[in-house]
């Protein structure tokens, strides 16, 4: 039996049976999240497709039993980064609110595993 704890949220199960790869993993008192995709829809604003990924971190951190004063570290993956600043920076804000904050590494890429992505967004969170 594995030691480590798996987190599905409902609607997810794509990563699983798909890629053979969980939305979150516990080992001990951490839990890392796999990359969570941003990629505008139709007519959708940097700004809005960044809340839209947000949400859904939130939901896979809840389902970890956490919250994003949990997370301790956040690495962004972005293709053309100099237009997403700004509306990353919005919505981060509006979900990161009190300190101590999470460590930040944000880095330009040249591409994603899917042509319509722009961003990627890969957390660490600690259960202790």
């Amino acid at each position: 039996m594995s030691k480590h704890l798996t987190f599905t949220p409902p609607g997810m199960e794509w990563m699983e049976s798909d890629y053979g790869m969980s939305p979150a993993i516990r080992a001990g008192d951490l839990v890392w999240l796999s990359g969570v995709t941003v990629s505008p829809d139709q007519g959708q604003s940097i700004e809005d497709a960044f809340e839209s990924t947000f949400s859904k971190i939130t939901t896979i951190l809840g389902q970890a039993g956490l919250g994003w004063n949990d997370v301790v570290d956040i690495t962004s993956l972005h293709v053309d980064i100099a237009p997403q600043k700004e509306p990353f920076m919005k919505v981060k804000s509006r979900y990161i609110t009190k300190k101590p904050y999470p460590a930040w590494t944000a880095m330009e890429v040249k591409g994603l595993w899917g042509a319509a992505l722009i961003a990627e967004i890969k957390i660490v969170a600690s259960a202790a």
